[in-house]
């Protein structure tokens, strides 16, 4: 979900070209440092979202990621 809704800032944390291999070594603590930076509401908001994906399938969008 976070990588989702917060692809920009989550690109915005690693200094690398995205695709690169250093781009994808730092892929996942940049989504670690993001999702500590979330307010209540966003968590809250993206807890219902997933909740609601697991119901039913998540947009085409987001499938193709």
């Amino acid at each position: 979900m976070v990588k989702y809704k917060k692809q920009e800032a989550i690109n915005s944390k690693i200094s690398a070209p995205k695709g690169s291999t250093e781009y994808l070594q730092s892929y996942n603590l940049a989504v670690t440092e993001v999702k500590k930076e979330l307010t209540e509401e966003e968590e809250k908001e993206y807890l219902a979202l997933a909740g609601e994906w697991n119901k039913a399938r998540p947009p085409h969008e987001v499938q193709k990621m």
